[in-house]
């Protein structure tokens, strides 16, 4: 399998150390406080659990947002313990959790890993990336075809140097375009090369399943965090997300931040 192909599949689905300053990040308005911070969820040469929890320590969140169902939690919310130290987020929550009084809480879409692992999906997604470079290593895409299929390329490569980037990079402005970029060529790319490639046309049923269900799932990304800041009113919450959902959560959120009285930062904000 080419080797992009796999950095592609691996970059999709797991889509970092940023040194800031000590400063006191209390929230002294009647506002409940929302902090979002899009990571990774592996460790990297720039990013791991230690570089999260030191910036957790210097925010000093009352409420954590953990992207996950609760299938990764306990019934009294707290993390299942095969959970505790599998991903940078979970392990720094883990050591914080033991020195400070902290809420925990799921705010992924029901159901995600269950629609991630499904085994005909696993399929098509095999197949559809490995008729992309099949198509083009025997030269059959029309002119349209070569311009998108080499976007998508470049779209690839920045989606490996913004998973081994730091934290701070990735909540940057300039990381905050390639995660546009990424996600544009990620769904809408993919979309229309599918469409100017009759070669493509078995994969559209497969695609199609994949791009609304990014679109589900960020809609209740973002509908689950507001239902949980009306609950933890006037605290402070700190959303952890992979940096592909950053620029999303964002957004909306502050769309949403008279209705639900609710200031909205990124880590860039700090």
């Amino acid at each position: 399998m080419n080797i992009l192909i796999i950095k592609f599949l691996i970059l999709l689905y797991t889509f970092s150390s940023g040194i800031i300053e000590n400063n006191n990040f209390h929230n002294n308005s009647d506002k409940t406080e929302i902090i979002v911070i899009g990571t990774v969820h592996e460790n990297t040469p720039y990013f791991n659990s230690d570089t999260l929890l030191e910036i957790i320590n210097k925010i000093k969140p009352e409420v954590i947002l953990l992207e996950s169902d609760s299938s990764y939690f306990n019934s009294d919310f707290s993390l299942d313990e095969e959970i505790q130290y599998m991903f940078p987020e979970t392990a720094a929550i883990t050591e914080y959790s033991k020195l400070h009084s902290v809420i925990i809480r799921p705010y992924d879409i029901n159901g995600r890993d269950d629609f991630l692992d499904d085994k005909a999906r696993l399929t098509g997604q095999f197949g559809f990336f490995n008729a992309i470079e099949m198509i083009s290593d025997n030269g059959i895409y029309n002119e349209k075809g070569i311009d998108i299929y080499s976007k998508i390329n470049d779209m690839k490569e920045i989606a490996y140097e913004m998973s081994n980037s730091t934290l701070t990079f990735i909540n940057s402005e300039e990381g905050s375009k390639n995660i546009d970029t990424i996600n544009y060529y990620t769904y809408e790319g993919l979309k229309i090369l599918i469409e100017v490639t009759p070669e493509l046309s078995q994969y559209a049923t497969y695609w199609k399943g994949e791009y609304e269900f990014w679109i589900k799932r960020n809609k209740a990304m973002v509908n689950n965090i507001l239902d949980l800041s009306e609950k933890f009113k006037g605290n402070k919450i700190l959303v952890m997300c992979g940096f592909a959902h950053k620029n999303i959560l964002l957004t909306e959120l502050k769309l949403k931040s008279e209705e639900y009285n609710i200031e909205v930062k990124s880590f860039n904000d700090l």
